[in-house]
This record gives structure tokens, C-alpha cells and sequence, in this order.
């Protein structure tokens, strides 16, 4: 588990139905990169706007398109408990090695119930849960005690750390020396691996696997400067994409790497011509071409 995942986007056709034939492209196009596991069903799969079905017709894609040896995680989480726990199990049974869950959000529920929910989900099956904790997306922020607390539940083996407090990560790390820390927020993955993430999730993977690996891997043997140097580079492309959509800007350069997985479910605007114009120059430039050729 203690490796890097890609976070799968949902291929769409343009009347907005999924293409599971892209899908099952995208997830070898990971592998090619070098990317040790995939992260299903997450924020980057547009989730929220995907029904049980659709989820579930994922999750059977990215299990039949992976390689025996490629690391499946499913995030299955729900505002509802027993939706939640429907799809952990149909992920259980198609084969995921584990699971993961947002925290339910909208009704403010106390730390409490939270940790009433991580804890009934993991026992609706038996693989481990990897709790996705995301306190500026999902408006769930936990103190950090709390946090800590659910690493405590049986069954679950880590987080999925996407905020930028990394003093809060390192606390995990040093309260819980055992946990899986995944990183996940792309332009600090050093800083996380060095605050004690073991490895990182992301949706720029997609298109720069090759150099978060490389970032991954030097961090691993303690070459920081010329991990500094990747992770610089990781973060060039980031800049450009934030302002129109990370997501968004994933899928277009994805399409400029021969992989078309079409445009975002509305209500997520298309990209406009400046925002084609500048990740088309990215990707004809020496650093764009450069994450097609890294070894």
C-alpha cells in the first residue's frame, strides 16, 4: 500500500456518459508511468456527480484494466452510512486491495458521530479503510486529536492527508509510526514525504507520473536537492493549472498525451481558449515533453 496512486478520472462522451473504454486506457496510461496503485471513486473522478451505478461500473473498469501487481484503493465514502457501506462491499467483492472514505459532510456532524461512522463502515469488510480526510473540499475538519483518534478504529491502516498543516501530519506519523500517510496535495509532496508521508495521491499524476516518481524516489534516498529540483517542476505545471480547473486542466493535457477522456460533468465550466492556448504551450515546451520521456 505504501506506494503512489494515481486518483482515476471519469472518462466522459460528450452527451456526458461515461466511457469505460477510456477509463481502462487511463489506468494503463498510470501504469506506464511508473504509478504503483490507483485511487478509485475520488474527488477526482468527479465523484459527486456520479451515481451508485456509475461508481460501481468504475470500480469493476479500473479492477479489469489494472495489472496483477498495481495496488487498488476505493474510496466509497457517502454522506449516508449505508450507502457507504453498499459500496464497500461491491468494491470488496470486484477485488480492491483497500478501501477509503471521505468524511460525510453538510450536516456538521460532531467528532463523535464521525468516528461512529469510520468505525461501522470498516466493519463491511474486511479490507483495510484509508481514511480521506480533506478539511477545504469536504468542510469537515477534525482537531487533531480527533484525527489521530481514528487511526485508533480496528481495520484502519491510514489517511489520506489532503491539507496543507503538515505539523498536523507529522503528528500522525509520530502518535501512529505504523499508519500508511498518504500526501495529498501534488505541490507539496516533498514536504509531506519529509514531514512523514510515506507516499502521495494525486490527480496530476496522471499527466506527470514520471516526475513524482522521481520526486518519490529521491526523497526515499535522501537526495533532497535534486528532489527540491523535481518538485519544482511538479509545481510549475500546477500554477498553470489551478486558475482554470485542476481537473479540468488534467484531462485536456491528457488529451494532448493521446489519451481523450473528454471534458468534466457539468456544472464545471469548459476550458476556454486561453486556458487551451497555455497548456498547449506547457505541453509542447522542453518540461512538457520531458514528462513523456523521463525513464
Amino acid at each position: 500500500m505504501r506506494t503512489l496512486h494515481a486518483a482515476a478520472l471519469s472518462p466522459f462522451r460528450d452527451d456526458e456518459t461515461l466511457d469505460l473504454d477510456v477509463l481502462a486506457q487511463l489506468i494503463r496510461h498510470g501504469e506506464g508511468q511508473g504509478i504503483g496503485g490507483v485511487y478509485a471513486g475520488g474527488g477526482s473522478a468527479e465523484v459527486m456527480m456520479l451515481t451508485d451505478a456509475e461508481r460501481i461500473e468504475t470500480f469493476r473498469v479500473v479492477c479489469q484494466a489494472a495489472a496483477p501487481e498495481t495496488h487498488l484503493i476505493a474510496q466509497v465514502g457517502a454522506v449516508s452510512l449505508t450507502a457507504a457501506q453498499r459500496m464497500a462491499e461491491a468494491a470488496a467483492a470486484l477485488g480492491f486491495h483497500a478501501l477509503s472514505s471521505t468524511l460525510p459532510h453538510y450536516y456538521g456532524f460532531s467528532a463523535d458521530e464521525l468516528h461512529t461512522y469510520v468505525s461501522e463502515l470498516t466493519r463491511a469488510t474486511d479490507l483495510p479503510m484509508v481514511v480521506y480526510y480533506a478539511p477545504s473540499t469536504a468542510n469537515v475538519r477534525l482537531e487533531p486529536a480527533r484525527l489521530a483518534g481514528l487511526l485508533d478504529i480496528d481495520n484502519v491502516a491510514g489517511v489520506k492527508y489532503t491539507d496543507h498543516n503538515l505539523f498536523h501530519l507529522n503528528g500522525l506519523r509520530r502518535s501512529h509510526p505504523r499508519a500508511v500517510l498518504f500526501n495529498g496535495y501534488d505541490e507539496i509532496l516533498l514536504a509531506g514525504l519529509v514531514m512523514g508521508a510515506d507516499a502521495g495521491i494525486g490527480t496530476t499524476y496522471c499527466v506527470q507520473g514520471r516526475r513524482i516518481r522521481r520526486v518519490h524516489e529521491l526523497a526515499a534516498a535522501g537526495d533532497l536537492d535534486a528532489a527540491r529540483i523535481e518538485q519544482a517542476k511538479v509545481c510549475d505545471l500546477v500554477r498553470i493549472m489551478i486558475p482554470y480547473g485542476v481537473l479540468a486542466s488534467t484531462k485536456y493535457l491528457l488529451s494532448l498525451q493521446g489519451i481523450d477522456v473528454g471534458v468534466c460533468r457539468r456544472p464545471f465550466a469548459t476550458l476556454g481558449g486561453t486556458a487551451r492556448g497555455e497548456l498547449r504551450a506547457y505541453h509542447a515546451s522542453e518540461a512538457g515533453q520531458e514528462l513523456l520521456e523521463l525513464a
